[in-house]
C-alpha cells in the first residue's frame, strides 16, 4: 500500500488510554506517563510526506506501547521547512528491512529523525537523513537521534546488519548521529554484511559527529 499526505500522527490505545494532540504543533501527540498505550504495525508499504505553500508544516509521528515496521519505506521531503519524523513507543520498536528517511534537495534542511523507545531493534534497513544532489544549492541533512527523551530512556540499542547514516554533497553539512543508551548498546553484522553508522559528506560541507554512549558498547564487524 501507498500512503502520501502532508502530515501524519499516529497514535494507539489502549481501553482506557488518553492522547493529546497539539493541533497548534503540526499535530503532535502526547501522553501522561502511566497512559495504557497499544501497538501500532506498518507493513509492506510506502509513506511518503512533504509540505507546500499552502500546508507549510509536515512530519510524521508514532505515539504508541509498541511500534513495528517491516518491509516498508518512510520517506520525507522538505520544501519549504525541515519535515520531520518522530517515533516514541514506551517498550519496544523493531525496524525489520525497511527504510526510515528525511530528504532534501532545496534551500529547506532535511528533517531530524528521532526515536524514543525503552528498547530499539534493527536488522538491516536503513535510518538515514540525506541530501540530492540536483545542481542547486540545498540545506544541510537532519541529525538522528536515538534516546534523546528524559521522560523514555532507552535501556537497550541492537543495530543487526543495517546502516544509520546522514549524508550530505555539495556545500551541504552531514548531521550528527546521536545515541544515548542508558543500558546495552550492540553493534552486529558480519562479513559480508557490517552494521554501519556513518555521518559523511562527499562534497565540501562538514560531516556531523557519531556519538555513542552507554553502560555496555559491543561490536561485532561493525
Amino acid at each position: 500500500s501507498q500512503y502520501q499526505a502532508f502530515n501524519l500522527s499516529l497514535g494507539a490505545l489502549a481501553p482506557g488510554g488518553v492522547i493529546a494532540v497539539d493541533v497548534e504543533s503540526g499535530n503532535t501527540l502526547s501522553s501522561a506517563a502511566d497512559a495504557s498505550l497499544a501497538g501500532v504495525l506498518i507493513q509492506n508499504s510506502n509513506l511518503l510526506f512533504s509540505d507546500n505553500a499552502a500546508v507549510p508544516s509536515s512530519r510524521f509521528s508514532v505515539l504508541s506501547d509498541q511500534l513495528l515496521i517491516q518491509n516498508s519505506f518512510i520517506n520525507t521531503f522538505a520544501v519549504l521547512q525541515p519535515t520531520e519524523i518522530s517515533l516514541r513507543s514506551l517498550s519496544n520498536t523493531w525496524l525489520l528491512g525497511s527504510v526510515l528517511q528525511t530528504t532534501t534537495a532545496v534551500a529547506a534542511d532535511a528533517g531530524d529523525i528521532r526515536i524514543d523507545s525503552s528498547s530499539y531493534q534493527q536488522t538491516g534497513g536503513l535510518v538515514s537523513s540525506r541530501v540530492l544532489d540536483l545542481g542547486e544549492p540545498t540545506g544541510n541533512t537532519g541529525n538522528i537521534i536515538f534516546g534523546g527523551s528524559a521522560s523514555l530512556p532507552m535501556s537497550e540499542f541492537l543495530l543487526q546488519q543495517g546502516r544509520i547514516q546522514t549524508t550530505g554533497t555539495g556545500l551541504s553539512n552531514a548531521g550528527d548521529v546521536v545515541l544515548l543508551v542508558a543500558g546495552e548498546l550492540s553493534l552486529i553484522g558480519d562479513s559480508g554484511n557490517r552494521a554501519f553508522i556513518a555521518s559523511i559528506t562527499d562534497g565540501f560541507g562538514d560531516a556531523g559527529d557519531i556519538i555513542l554512549f552507554g553502560d555496555r558498547i559491543s561490536a561485532e564487524y561493525a
